[in-house]
């Protein structure tokens, strides 16, 4: 393909064969499925980053495929796609670790806040008591 699009930028004419084409097209479409049907390396990322682009430039020049085009597409979406999930996941883990950290951390103006709601609960408590008993005398006992 690069001697092919070499040929063309110094102005030479190149004709494809038909069976060029067709193994042009395996190849674009066998990388399609491996992108959609296995884990994908750093490695396989990094070489399709380089491979996809000349795959279509050789095609919008020289085979003009539709089905070339969208399986160079259709992997680079599937690429980019896996690749945001990754980080997405990276992003995640890393906030689920601070909120872990958050979680467990208890500042000492938690535990006097603590102390003092149940002193006034206390004293509510007591109130409701004394607001009950003058409510409700109590009748005195029968001599």
């Amino acid at each position: 393909m690069r001697s092919q699009l070499g040929l063309l930028a110094d102005g030479e004419d190149v004709v494809i064969c038909g069976e060029y084409k067709k193994k042009i097209m395996a190849s674009s479409e066998l990388i399609y499925v491996i992108a959609i049907e296995r884990s994908m390396t750093k490695d396989y990322i990094e070489i399709m980053g380089e491979f996809l682009p000349l795959i279509d430039n050789w095609n919008k020049q020289l085979g003009k495929s539709k089905k070339v085009r969208n399986y160079v597409l259709g992997t680079h979406r599937i690429i980019e796609c896996a690749t945001t999930m990754r980080q997405t996941i990276s992003m995640m883990r890393h906030l689920l670790r601070k909120l872990k950290n958050e979680i467990n951390y208890r500042p000492p103006a938690f535990e006097n806040s603590r102390h003092y709601l149940q002193s006034l609960e206390e004293d509510m408590e007591k109130l409701d008591e004394e607001n009950t008993r003058e409510d409700n005398p109590t009748t005195p006992k029968a001599q």
